[in-house]
């Protein structure tokens, strides 16, 4: 007859792993072992996902997913499987294998905010994410977190909310670019065993903040008397792809001024105005972001068209 001999947990308990690891001894060799063999104790929420080896030695692995506290491993039937002796597996079902304690660990961090963030006047914006662990655990605060990204050094965690399994944590986005949230240590935090939050591999989404536009201001000094006039177009970071075409002038009374340049780099930018014969006004539009990218390659986030100040065009001797 063939016997199973051992059920043994690789790793230490309280697992620190994710996943989980038994290895299975059986008496000879065996073939056609798989998931449908073996049932799991304990928390629900676990999943077994493979079945590997050959021979007398067979590795089961397991999701713990939500589970809690304790998973255990049986052997509750031997479909499937078979061995060159035709022999039967007798010692079924093998309830007495070693079982797991499950230390707590982060199930999910979810972004619940709009994104691409929207900033504020301020140039900063509050997002909230809910991060949910497997058990109950207490302890938890601000200190516990980090953010990543490259607007992470702007940015910083504001709180954390909640109780139980579920919290949520605030964070106050700045600067320009990506940001996420990551468990940075367990500092604290515990379940009601004493253990610590283990795998804190976990880190959310990337709230993305987009580049903005920040003024088009006038550089010459209005009513202007001159042919002519310049524009500082600033955004609040470098920026890339912004062509000339991107710009028209709005103009009052005759008709005859052209941007005749575009200069600059990074965030700032300078647009040159030719008023020709043009009296009464003349303001600078930008009246598309197409081709504007940032280095994390995130598009303008400002509402077309942006309306620059105006210039008002004095009376002047075109010719004598």
């Amino acid at each position: 007859v063939m016997k199973v001999l051992s059920i043994t947990r690789v790793g230490s308990t309280p697992s620190s792993s994710n996943p989980l690891v038994w290895n299975v001894v059986f008496t000879g060799a065996l073939s056609g072992v798989s998931a449908a063999n073996f049932a799991l104790t304990g928390s629900p929420g676990a999943t077994i996902t493979s079945v590997s080896g050959s021979g007398a030695t067979w590795t089961v692995t397991v999701d713990p997913g939500t589970a809690a506290q304790t998973v255990g491993l049986s052997m509750i039937n031997a479909t499937g499987i078979t061995n060159s002796a035709g022999l039967e597996l007798i010692n079924l079902p093998f309830a007495t294998g070693d079982s797991i304690t499950v230390a707590p660990r982060i199930v999910s961090m979810v972004q619940k905010s709009p994104n691409p963030v929207t900033v504020n006047g301020g140039g900063t914006a509050d997002v909230t994410y809910d991060v949910t662990y497997n058990e109950t655990v207490t302890g938890l605060k601000t200190t516990n977190f980090e953010l990543v990204g490259t607007s992470a050094a702007q940015s910083s965690v504001l709180s954390v909310t909640g109780s139980g399994t579920a919290y949520t944590v605030t964070v106050r986005v700045g600067g320009t670019g990506r940001v996420a949230l990551k468990m940075k240590d367990s500092s604290g935090v515990e379940d009601g065993d004493k253990n610590g939050v283990v795998d804190l591999t976990v880190t959310s989404g990337f709230y993305e903040v987009p580049p903005r536009l920040l003024s088009i201001a006038r550089l010459d000094p209005s009513p202007a008397g001159v042919e002519t006039v310049r524009y500082a177009v600033t955004f609040n970071e470098s920026v890339t792809g912004l062509p000339q075409a991107n710009f028209q002038l709005v103009t009052t009374g005759t008709a005859g001024a052209r941007i005749t340049s575009l200069t600059g780099s990074g965030a700032s930018y300078t647009v040159t105005v030719n008023l020709g014969l043009t009296s009464g006004s003349v303001t600078l539009q930008m009246l598309s972001s197409t081709g504007l990218k940032d280095s994390d390659n995130l598009s303008l986030e400002t509402v077309m068209p942006f309306n620059g100040e105006v210039y008002r065009v004095a009376p002047r001797i075109l010719s004598l």
